[in-house]
Protein backbone atom coordinates (compact mmCIF):
# COMPACT_ATOMS: atom_id res chain seq x y z
CA UNK A 1 0.00 0.00 0.00
CA UNK A 2 2.84 2.54 0.91
CA UNK A 3 4.21 1.98 -2.83
CA UNK A 4 0.97 3.76 -4.14
CA UNK A 5 2.02 6.91 -2.38
CA UNK A 6 5.49 7.00 -3.83
CA UNK A 7 6.27 9.72 -6.28
CA UNK A 8 8.61 8.51 -8.98
CA UNK A 9 11.93 10.51 -9.17
CA UNK A 10 14.39 11.05 -11.87
CA UNK A 11 17.98 10.43 -10.51
CA UNK A 12 20.39 12.78 -11.48
CA UNK A 13 24.20 13.08 -10.97
CA UNK A 14 25.11 16.95 -10.05
CA UNK A 15 29.00 18.45 -9.22
CA UNK A 16 27.85 20.24 -6.28
CA UNK A 17 30.07 23.19 -4.31
CA UNK A 18 28.59 23.91 -0.74
CA UNK A 19 30.31 27.80 0.77
CA UNK A 20 33.26 26.58 2.43
CA UNK A 21 33.37 23.14 1.12
CA UNK A 22 35.05 21.65 -1.70
CA UNK A 23 32.69 20.32 -4.96
CA UNK A 24 31.07 17.02 -4.27
CA UNK A 25 29.51 14.51 -6.47
CA UNK A 26 25.76 13.84 -5.28
CA UNK A 27 22.53 12.34 -6.63
CA UNK A 28 19.70 14.56 -6.77
CA UNK A 29 15.80 13.30 -6.86
CA UNK A 30 13.73 15.58 -9.43
CA UNK A 31 9.99 14.98 -9.48
CA UNK A 32 8.66 13.22 -12.89
CA UNK A 33 6.54 16.74 -13.42
CA UNK A 34 7.46 19.69 -12.98
CA UNK A 35 5.38 22.17 -10.93
CA UNK A 36 5.46 25.34 -13.37
CA UNK A 37 6.11 23.95 -16.47
CA UNK A 38 5.46 20.88 -18.73
CA UNK A 39 7.69 18.04 -18.32
CA UNK A 40 10.02 16.73 -15.89
CA UNK A 41 11.73 18.71 -13.02
CA UNK A 42 15.08 20.36 -14.08
CA UNK A 43 17.88 20.92 -11.62
CA UNK A 44 17.17 24.88 -12.06
CA UNK A 45 13.30 23.80 -10.62
CA UNK A 46 14.82 22.30 -7.63
CA UNK A 47 17.22 25.24 -6.82
CA UNK A 48 14.63 27.99 -7.58
CA UNK A 49 12.20 26.50 -5.64
CA UNK A 50 10.64 27.88 -2.60
CA UNK A 51 11.65 25.27 0.38
CA UNK A 52 14.80 26.06 2.19
CA UNK A 53 16.36 22.15 2.05
CA UNK A 54 16.61 19.41 -0.34
CA UNK A 55 17.47 16.31 -0.61
CA UNK A 56 20.60 14.29 -1.72
CA UNK A 57 22.88 11.44 -1.68
CA UNK A 58 26.27 11.46 -1.29
CA UNK A 59 28.64 8.82 -2.75
CA UNK A 60 28.13 6.27 -0.02
CA UNK A 61 24.72 6.77 -0.47
CA UNK A 62 24.35 8.68 2.45
CA UNK A 63 21.48 11.30 2.64
CA UNK A 64 22.55 14.70 2.89
CA UNK A 65 20.05 17.61 3.07
CA UNK A 66 21.08 20.68 1.47
CA UNK A 67 20.05 24.51 2.32
CA UNK A 68 19.86 26.13 -0.91
CA UNK A 69 21.31 29.45 -0.10
CA UNK A 70 24.38 27.92 0.88
CA UNK A 71 24.90 26.18 -2.88
CA UNK A 72 27.24 27.99 -4.55
CA UNK A 73 27.31 25.97 -7.85
CA UNK A 74 25.67 22.87 -9.26
CA UNK A 75 26.88 21.59 -12.74
CA UNK A 76 24.97 18.72 -14.43
CA UNK A 77 24.96 17.32 -18.07
CA UNK A 78 23.72 19.84 -20.50
CA UNK A 79 20.52 16.93 -21.38
CA UNK A 80 19.45 16.65 -17.44
CA UNK A 81 18.75 20.44 -17.50
CA UNK A 82 16.33 19.85 -21.06
CA UNK A 83 13.31 18.86 -20.12
CA UNK A 84 11.65 16.65 -22.63
CA UNK A 85 8.82 19.41 -23.31
CA UNK A 86 11.56 21.72 -24.99
CA UNK A 87 11.90 21.86 -28.67
CA UNK A 88 14.95 22.60 -30.40
CA UNK A 89 13.70 23.19 -33.26
CA UNK A 90 10.63 25.86 -31.80
CA UNK A 91 10.83 28.92 -33.11
CA UNK A 92 11.51 31.75 -30.36
CA UNK A 93 11.34 35.41 -31.12
CA UNK A 94 14.25 36.38 -30.19
CA UNK A 95 16.84 34.47 -27.84
CA UNK A 96 19.72 36.83 -26.50
CA UNK A 97 23.20 35.21 -26.20
CA UNK A 98 26.47 36.61 -23.89
CA UNK A 99 29.24 34.87 -23.86
CA UNK A 100 30.41 35.83 -19.98
CA UNK A 101 32.69 35.34 -17.04
CA UNK A 102 31.56 34.72 -13.62
CA UNK A 103 33.69 35.93 -10.69
CA UNK A 104 32.77 34.75 -7.65
CA UNK A 105 32.79 35.90 -3.53
CA UNK A 106 35.22 32.88 -3.25
CA UNK A 107 37.51 33.54 -6.21
CA UNK A 108 36.32 31.21 -8.45
CA UNK A 109 35.50 31.60 -12.24
CA UNK A 110 33.22 30.21 -14.61
CA UNK A 111 33.16 30.88 -18.46
CA UNK A 112 30.36 30.18 -20.68
CA UNK A 113 27.13 30.98 -22.98
CA UNK A 114 23.99 32.87 -21.12
CA UNK A 115 20.87 32.34 -22.89
CA UNK A 116 17.54 34.05 -22.57
CA UNK A 117 14.33 35.54 -24.05
CA UNK A 118 12.86 38.82 -22.54
CA UNK A 119 10.47 41.21 -24.32
CA UNK A 120 11.27 44.27 -26.75
CA UNK A 121 12.70 46.85 -24.27
CA UNK A 122 14.44 44.76 -22.04
CA UNK A 123 16.96 42.84 -23.70
CA UNK A 124 19.63 43.70 -21.56
CA UNK A 125 21.72 40.91 -19.92
CA UNK A 126 21.57 42.99 -16.49
CA UNK A 127 17.36 43.08 -16.72
CA UNK A 128 17.36 39.07 -17.07
CA UNK A 129 20.09 38.94 -14.01
CA UNK A 130 17.67 40.97 -12.15
CA UNK A 131 14.43 38.53 -12.30
CA UNK A 132 13.66 36.97 -9.07
CA UNK A 133 15.11 32.94 -9.52
CA UNK A 134 18.01 32.42 -7.66
CA UNK A 135 20.16 30.79 -9.58
CA UNK A 136 21.98 31.59 -13.16
CA UNK A 137 22.23 29.04 -15.76
CA UNK A 138 25.83 29.37 -17.91
CA UNK A 139 26.49 26.63 -20.22
CA UNK A 140 29.84 25.45 -20.87
CA UNK A 141 30.09 22.86 -23.93
CA UNK A 142 28.28 19.88 -22.22
CA UNK A 143 27.66 21.32 -19.18
CA UNK A 144 25.37 23.78 -17.09
CA UNK A 145 26.69 25.44 -14.32
CA UNK A 146 23.84 26.91 -11.83
CA UNK A 147 25.49 29.20 -10.41
CA UNK A 148 23.66 31.16 -6.59
CA UNK A 149 23.40 34.78 -8.31
CA UNK A 150 24.10 35.69 -4.38
CA UNK A 151 27.64 34.23 -4.56
CA UNK A 152 28.11 36.17 -7.80
CA UNK A 153 31.03 39.36 -7.69
CA UNK A 154 31.02 40.13 -11.34
CA UNK A 155 30.33 39.17 -14.69
CA UNK A 156 32.51 40.22 -17.99
CA UNK A 157 30.68 39.94 -20.88
CA UNK A 158 33.13 38.96 -23.34
CA UNK A 159 31.11 38.78 -25.99
CA UNK A 160 27.52 39.00 -27.33
CA UNK A 161 26.12 37.42 -29.45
Amino acid sequence: MADEYRVPKREVTAEVTIAGQKPAALRLYLAGQAAHHAGYERPSDLLNGPDPFFPATDRKGRLVLLQRDAVVTMSVPAEDEQSVDDDPDAVVVSVSTDRVEVSLDNGASLKGLVEFVMPEGRRRLVDFLNLGERFLAVRENGTIHLINKSRIARIAVTKAA
